[in-house]
């Protein structure tokens, strides 16, 4: 039993207010020039794990002087030509506090941070593998001097390899992937699903805004389908219709995702949401790690149904 909260008037004060951990996903699209705006430095402090991709930060860069409360992992952004600017690059801040409680795992993906997220974090009963990657596009220049056509495929290796070391952790990515994946849904599995569990008295169907697949869409839906995990984005009331995350003049589309382990989901208490900011021409995605009340599952069964839905994913 998943226990995403499923009421609609759960507020984004709300999110803060009852939350244990807080983690926000964005593609900011040049993020020096952004950290002059203090709103927007405000709005990163609010989160105990904020994630950046398309940075174009270089290895200089000194996160400390804004973020003295965080811990940084940086991967500094490339340049493909010798005039050009650099492209990718991915920073993740940590609030100090929960330091002791997560550890850097070495990953030679470009563009990606891996860390492994203590189980107490969340209340879990495994580790969490989490990672923050930025996939760059079907047909980037990038690839010209890649050994994939796909990085993507690179991600599902090195997964694969940390399983075949023993590692026994629940998997949480956040990222900019560069798929589109229509409304599949990976908690049953299949395109345009409208499953509805008695028992729980609701639909697990996943919307989308965005009814096109790609061919890194493609690519994506292995993955998740291989390690048994699922984007959140369009399966929850925070995200009733599956937002667009990409919004530019040549079209909208879903291409940014917060993906767990179905097995994950079934076990933490979490909302997602997909957020607006105006920094970039992408929306961030938020996860909160809701408080469990010590009398929780006592609790939960005189809630009313409003208030908490206990979502029962089919496999």
């Amino acid at each position: 039993t998943t226990k995403l909260n499923n009421n609609d008037n759960f507020t984004g004060e709300d999110n803060h207010k009852h939350s244990r951990f807080r983690i926000s996903f964005l593609n900011i699209e040049n993020f020096v020039v952004k950290l002059n705006e203090q709103d927007f430095v405000n709005y990163i402090k609010s989160f105990d794990l904020f994630c950046a991709v398309e940075t174009f930060t270089s290895n200089q860069f000194d996160f400390s002087t804004l973020f003295s409360d965080y811990i940084h992992f940086h991967v500094a952004g490339k340049k493909l030509s010798v005039r050009g600017r650099r492209s990718g690059g991915v920073a993740v801040l940590l609030k100090k506090k929960w330091a002791d409680l997560v550890t850097q795992i070495t990953c030679e993906i470009d563009n990606t941070v891996c860390l492994r997220l203590d189980k107490a974090i969340f209340s879990l009963d495994k580790d969490v593998l989490f990672l923050s990657i930025y996939i760059p596009p079907y047909g980037s220049s990038y690839y010209r001097q890649a050994d994939t056509d796909c990085n993507i495929r690179c991600l599902e290796d090195f997964v694969l390899s940390r399983l075949n070391t023993g590692d026994d952790c629940y998997l949480m990515l956040a990222g900019d992937f560069n798929a589109r994946i229509s409304d599949w849904n990976g908690f049953t599995g299949s395109l345009h699903d409208d499953i509805v569990d008695e028992d729980a008295n609701c639909h697990t169907e996943r919307k989308s805004q965005d009814k096109t697949i790609n061919q890194f869409g493609k690519v994506f839906i292995d993955f998740c389908t291989t390690f048994q995990c699922a984007p959140l984005n369009g399966c929850h009331s925070g995200d009733p219709h599956g937002q667009f995350t990409f919004m530019a003049d040549q079209g909208n589309s879903v291409v940014d995702y917060i993906v767990v382990s179905t097995d994950l989901a079934q076990n933490a208490n979490m909302f997602f949401t997909v957020g607006s900011r105006v920094e970039s021409q992408h929306m961030p995605l938020h996860l909160y790690f809701l408080e469990m009340d010590h009398n929780e599952e006592t609790e939960e069964q005189n809630q009313p149904e409003e208030v908490l839905t206990a979502f029962r994913w089919k496999q």
